[in-house]
C-alpha cells in the first residue's frame, strides 16, 4: 500500500504557491483602488474603500488615502475608512492620530468604528489610551462598549463605568443615571446624498 504523504505534501506546496501568487496580486489591486479613490463619483470611491477594507494588512500602502478619507463629508465614507484602517491592523499605527480625531465624529457609528480600529491596531496605538478612556463617557453605549473592550496595549479594560441596557435607569427620554445612554437612531444605509 502506497503512502498518501507525497500527495498531501504536493497539495500543501500547491496551496502555498497559490497564497504567494495572491499576495503578489494585492499590490496592483491596492494601486487600482487608490486610483478609484480619485474618482468624482462618490459610489466608486465608496466601493474602493470597501475593497481596501477586505484586503486587511495588504492594504497598508493605502494608509495615507484612508486617513484622508476619514475627513470625507460622507459619514458612510468615514465609517468605511475607519473600518479599513482597523482591518489593516498593526501596520496602520500611523493612523492613530486620525482615528483619535474620529472618536469625536458627529456620527456615533464612525466613533464606534474608530474605537474598534484602535483596538485592532494594538500596541502601536498606545497613545490613544487617553482618548479611548474619554470615549467611555460617550453618549452612545456602542461607542462606550467598543472603547471599553480592549485598550491598544492589549490589556482588557475595566467596564465599571459603562452602562449596559440591563442597568440603564432611563424612563423614556429623560435619563436618571449619570451614564445612561440616550436613544440612538439606526445606522443609515450607505446611500449617497442622504447624510452628506
Amino acid at each position: 500500500m502506497r503512502s498518501a504523504r507525497p500527495l498531501i505534501l504536493a497539495g500543501f506546496v500547491l496551496m502555498l504557491a497559490a497564497i504567494a501568487a495572491a499576495a503578489e496580486e494585492d499590490a496592483p489591486s491596492v494601486a487600482k483602488q487608490l486610483e478609484l479613490l480619485k474618482s468624482d463619483d462618490a459610489k466608486v470611491r465608496y466601493h474602493a474603500v470597501l475593497a481596501l477594507r477586505t484586503m486587511g494588512p495588504h492594504a497598508k500602502k493605502a494608509l495615507g488615502a484612508l486617513i484622508e478619507t476619514l475627513g470625507d463629508k460622507s459619514s458612510s465614507m468615514r465609517l468605511a475608512a475607519a473600518s479599513a484602517l482597523g482591518n489593516i491592523g498593526p501596520p496602520a499605527a500611523g493612523a492613530t492620530g486620525a482615528l483619535v480625531a474620529a472618536l469625536k465624529d458627529e456620527k456615533y457609528y464612525v466613533r464606534r468604528s474608530a474605537a474598534a480600529a484602535l483596538a485592532k491596531i494594538g500596541p502601536g496605538a498606545a497613545k490613544a489610551v487617553g482618548a479611548l478612556t474619554e470615549a467611555l463617557r460617550d453618549a452612545n453605549i456602542l461607542v462606550r462598549r467598543f472603547a471599553a473592550a480592549r485598550d491598544p496595549r492589549g490589556a482588557v479594560r475595566r467596564r465599571d463605568n459603562v452602562a449596559s441596557p440591563e442597568s440603564c435607569s432611563c424612563r423614556g427620554d429623560t435619563p436618571t443615571g449619570t451614564s445612561c445612554p440616550a436613544p440612538q437612531p439606526d445606522v443609515p444605509s450607505p446611500e449617497f446624498g442622504r447624510d452628506g
